[in-house]
This record gives C-alpha cells, structure tokens and sequence, in this order.
C-alpha cells in the first residue's frame, strides 16, 4: 500500500514542476546545473555531478531566479545542513556566468567574509561547472587590469562583485540586475549617514522593473529584530510539504508538534537515565490514525515526493518566501539522530527544562531555522546564587581531590579577570575543568589610585598576576594562565598596561551586542596598531550575562553524577556581598518611546548596586573561550579551523597548564 501511494504522488509532483517556469532561449538554472555541475568528494559527502534528487527542495526556488520566471524576490530562511549555498546561492552565480550572463552582487555580512565566500564557494563553484575559461584574467589582457580578482570576476556578458554589508560606497554605486544576499541577519542595522543595508542593496536593482532578481538567504537570529524573518512573513511563506511513508499524508516536518487533541508528532525518541537512546530516534506522523514512525534514511523517498506550499497571500506581488529546518538535510549529511545529540545538549531531558540558554537559542536558530525571541524581565536572585557556595572549600584553595569526584577531572587551568573602578581593581580567579564547570579561587580588591601610571597598583597587579601560585591538595601548582582587564573606563591606563606582555594579558571591553550573536571580536587592526597592543577583545556582555543567568539560576545538579557542563561553584568564605552582585542588575526590553518598536534587550545595573562579581565572572567566560580558540586554532596536535570545547578539554587535561609539584 506504501508504494501505491508513493506512485501516485510521484505523478503530481512530475505535472507540478512540468508548471515551472520554462524558456526557448535558455535552460532554467536547475537544467543548466545538473547538465555542468560536477562536486567533488572533497567538497560534499555526495560527490558527482549535481543532481536535485539529493535537495529536491532547491529546485523551484533556484528556478524561481530564471528570466522567464516572474517572481522578482527569492526569501529563504533556512537552517544549517540543507545545502542552501551549493543548492541555490552558488548554483544561481554558476548560471548567470554560464547560460545566462548578467552581472552580479554578492553581498555578504563583512569584507572578510566576502573574501572566504569567494576563495572557498565561488572559486570552487567556478571550476565545478567549467566555468574557468570565461572568467576573463590578466593574462589574456596585459595591458589591462584583470578581470580575476578575489572580489570580482569578469565574463562576457557581466562580471560578479562580491561586498561587504559594511561597504556603503559600493552598496550604492553601480545597478544590477541580480543581488546574492547571504547571512542578511549578520548585516549592521544602519550604516551611518546612509540606511539600511539590504535597502540600499535592493534600490541597485531599480533600474531593471521587473527584470530584477534578488536572493535574500539567512539563518535567523532574534525575533524582534531579523531581517530575513521580516521578508519572509512579507511574502507567501512557503513550507516544504512531504507524504508519510505509510499513509501518504501531506506534512511539514517539525520538531515537536502538538495537535489540539493532545496527539504529539514530529521527532521522537526514548529516554534512559536522562540520556537520549539514539536508535529509537524517528519521525511520527502528524496523522492520528496513522501514527506510524519513520526513520532517517526514510528521507530520500519522502523528499522526492515533496513540494512547496504557500501558507499566506504575499504582501508584496513577486514575492516568494520559504522556510526550511535542519530536518530536511539529506540522509547522508546531517541525520535527525544528530540533531536529537543537539537538542540533548541544550535541553535536560529528565526534568524537562531548558538546561543551557545559548545552546537552546542555537538549536532553534541553527536546527528549527527560526528566530530566538529575547525576552527582558530576566534577573539572577541571591538566593538562587548562594547555593552554590560549597562547604568544603574556601578562598585560595584547590580542593581537587574532590573536584575530581564531581567534574571528572581536576582544575586545568587558572584564569584572572579584572573589574576597573577609580581607586581600586577587583580581582576574581576561576579554576576550569573539563565541560567548563569552574571554581572561584578568589575574588578581591587590590587599592590605589588607577589614573596614574606611576601608582604602586600596577606594579602590584603584574607582580600577582605572574608570580602567583597555588597548590592543589593533590600537588598540581598553578599560575595564571590568561587575564581580561576591563578598559571600558581609564582606556589609556588599562592599555598602557597590557602592552608591557606580549600575550596572557588582554584589554576587553564590553558590548551589549555583536553582530552575528558571537562570544567576542578582535579589535579592529587599525586601533591595535595606534596603541601599541598585540591584541584586544569586544565582548559580547548581553550573550554572556545570559549564558551566567543560566547557569545560577537553571542548572541542576544530582549529586550522584557529574556536574552538569559550566556548573559554577564558589568557596565557603565569600561573603554574601559577592551573591548579591549577582542581582545588581536586571534584563529589561528597550522600545522606542514614539512608536514602541522593540530595540533590543540588555542587562542593566541597579542605581547604586555592584556589579563587580557579576562582571569579572562574565570577562572570565569570554576569556575562557578566547584562550580555548586560541590553542585549537594553534597548537599543532590539534590543527583545527575553529573551537571544539571537547578537543580543547582532552588537550588540557594532558597537563599543559600546570606542573606537577615534586615537593
């Protein structure tokens, strides 16, 4: 019966893209690709040439892009995993150089990431299809400048121009017929003195009516302020519908749905001692009667059986939308059991709760492909901070016989993180163990007058801050490792400072925001340079506080298993003056008084509260993480292209940052 079913939706799904649109003069994209695109097995776990029966759910989109279509705007919401930049971002450059030649604007969130988009997509995607000998290069014409450069390719017929969002001289100084725009809620909200970026991206397409074509493709981030998710409701917010396995019902996959009867479909799976049982993970069918599951590799027949259907009437008439999650990824790329491994880590199974914000924000913007909402009203209650202070330890102790009983591993490391006011610098040490769990050392003032170069506190910091040890019980001896001092006031002094070292010690400064919602950004070259400064760090203060309320607030702790990762701990004989910090400051919604439009929300201070612990605490996780991408990015053993928390933990754990006190 399955198969009867599954044949008779093949049927309509033939006579649905036979409506597609079609022209005399050209190939549509999706005919032109699968006729010139070869992927190799270094780039795709799908290696051949380019077929949509791996995505099926790029094609009409791609050929949404055609010039025979009439559909203007292309919206795509999209999750990680689906193969949206090989399956239409890089597939439509690939057609608009090869069959159809126009010039081109791609338009990414900065100018480096431009840069790595065309050295590893674009160039890439020039050769898989053939397309190197019509890129016009230096050679050919000497005497001329080339027409191969990283940010731009000339072919006959058009070139391609790839930008920053950050770039508003560029944004409005040519017109073009097709605009790429990748990563839209990466770009800058304003530029200044000019607008909204995608705007003025958009106004370089006027010139060309109805001719014009417009890729907007982003993973959303917050709600309130997301541009792609905007575009999207603006248009008629299409779904990819798939039939089930055993009854051939028409359903968009989601993660967890809830019918009013009380019937739960979407993913599924069973649980044992908190932990996920990967092989019971599969999809239930939305129909009660049916209720029958289906497992990951089940995904190749249902796609190729799938389409798109629109679910609201477009505000905007040559407008399409679509919205697609991290469900859809083909079989062999990124399986439902994995992301059942994802919602695990941010979601406690046991209890039901929410156990790692920036985790659960993470799996609904990167997995679900939909906007986190932020939301103020969030504070951090003393009485929920104090009871992590543990009985069995105090101030400048290692307790790591048993810190071993409940982390898994001892403190591997120390780190120092440095609040600055007008008379003195507060100090708070953390110890790390594997899974980020960490241990307060210390927390204190050191006095004395800060504008003034000469004064006896600098002297006193350096000699703490390289000539302190501490001895474990277990006779580990540790020194501090890597340090963040606040420059946000007293810039000049803080700076002045940290470029006595050559590394180990850093200026930081808060931000309530950084685009793309990472942890930290470097400096920009330039500032580094003027001041003499090997490196320095914006820090995401808003992310971080989040992530901090979590943990003292949410997490729970059985005493009979490991803490769970980032548990915080703090010794006996702080005093509660260190708890209440915590609750200096509230997380509250920020709206414009005339037409109360949402802006953002941030953490602010209570008049007349410290907020000292709670800061350095929020500098120590930044500089945790910096120093952690740091030695996977560098150290040799590891050789990798970004942070991974396990490897990083394994590699510290073989004792590279403390020494083994023989005495």
């Amino acid at each position: 019966m399955p198969d009867l079913i599954l044949k008779h939706h093949r049927k309509f799904i033939e006579k649905f893209y036979q409506d597609l649109p079609s022209t005399n003069n050209f190939e549509i994209p999706s005919e032109y690709i699968e006729r010139v695109r070869y992927l190799d097995k270094e780039l795709t776990p799908i290696p051949g040439y380019y077929k949509f029966d791996n995505t099926p759910y790029w094609k009409e989109p791609l050929d949404m892009l055609s010039s025979s279509s009439n559909i203007q705007k292309v919206v795509i919401v999209k999750g990680v995993q689906i193969g949206f930049s090989t399956g239409v971002l890089e597939n439509i450059i690939a057609y608009s150089i090869g069959s159809d030649p126009k010039p081109i604007l791609f338009v990414t969130s900065d100018k480096e990431l431009a840069k790595l988009s065309m050295e590893i997509k674009v160039e890439k995607m020039i050769d898989s299809c053939g397309l190197r000998d019509r890129i016009y290069s230096q050679t050919k014409q000497k005497s001329k400048k080339s027409g191969d450069t990283i940010y731009q390719k000339q072919y006959q017929g058009g070139f391609l121009v790839s930008i920053g969002a950050r770039n508003p001289g560029k944004l409005r100084s040519m017109s073009f017929p097709i605009i790429v725009m990748d990563e839209l809620d990466s770009y800058p909200d304003h530029l200044k003195g000019e607008g909204d970026p995608v705007s003025l991206a958009d106004n370089r397409t006027n010139a060309y009516g109805d001719k014009r074509k417009i890729l907007y493709g982003s993973t959303p981030l917050i709600l309130q302020t997301s541009k792609i998710w905007k575009l999207y409701l603006t248009g008629d917010q299409r779904q990819f519908k798939v039939p089930c396995k055993f009854c051939g019902e028409m359903q968009v996959l989601k993660w967890h749905g809830v019918k009013e009867s009380g019937y739960i479909y979407g993913i599924v799976f069973e649980v044992e001692k908190g932990l996920p049982i990967y092989e019971t993970v599969g999809y239930k069918c939305i129909n009660e009667k049916c209720g029958k599951i289906m497992k990951n590799h089940d995904k190749s027949l249902i796609f190729e059986l799938g389409k798109w259907e629109a679910t609201a009437k477009t505000q905007e008439p040559g407008l399409a939308s679509y919205q697609l999650s991290a469900l859809y990824s083909n079989p062999s790329m990124f399986s439902w059991e994995k992301m059942v491994e994802k919602w695990h880590n941010a979601w406690n199974l046991e209890k039901n709760i929410m156990k790692d914000k920036e985790k659960y924000r993470e799996f609904r913007n990167l997995m679900q492909g939909l906007p986190f909402e932020e939301k103020g009203g969030e504070s951090i209650r003393y009485e929920r901070s104090v009871l992590h202070r543990r009985p069995f330890y105090i101030k400048n102790q290692i307790p790591n016989q048993h810190i071993i009983n409940e982390c898994g591993s001892p403190i591997l490391l120390l780190t120092a993180s440095i609040d600055v006011q007008k008379n003195n610098l507060f100090i708070h040490i953390i110890g790390w163990t594997a899974g980020g769990r960490n241990w307060t050392i210390d927390f204190f003032s050191m006095d004395g007058p800060i504008e003034d170069y000469n004064s006896p506190i600098w002297k006193m910091l350096d000699e703490y801050i390289m000539n302190k040890k501490w001895l474990s019980d277990d006779g580990k001896e540790y020194g501090i490792i890597n340090t963040f001092i606040d420059s946000g006031h007293y810039t000049q002094y803080i700076y002045a400072f940290c470029k006595q070292y050559s590394s180990g010690v850093f200026a930081v400064k808060g931000e309530e925001k950084i685009t793309g919602g990472v942890t930290y950004r470097n400096f920009n070259k330039e500032t580094l340079e003027k001041e003499g400064l090997n490196a320095a760090f914006h820090i995401n203060t808003t992310k971080i506080k989040d992530h901090i309320s979590v943990m003292l607030n949410k997490l729970q702790w059985d005493s009979d298993q490991l803490q769970p990762d980032w548990y915080p701990n703090f010794p006996d004989n702080l005093h509660d003056d260190f708890f209440r910090m915590f609750e200096a400051e509230n997380k509250i919604e920020e709206r414009d008084r005339i037409t109360n439009k949402w802006i953002r929300t941030r953490w602010v201070q209570k008049h007349g509260a410290d907020n000292h612990a709670f800061d350095t605490f929020c500098y120590s996780l930044a500089g945790i993480e910096v120093f952690a991408d740091y030695i996977c990015r560098n150290e040799d053993y590891l050789d990798l292209k970004m942070l991974d928390w396990d490897l990083f933990w394994e590699f510290a754990k073989q004792g590279h940052f403390y020494k083994i006190n023989d005495k």
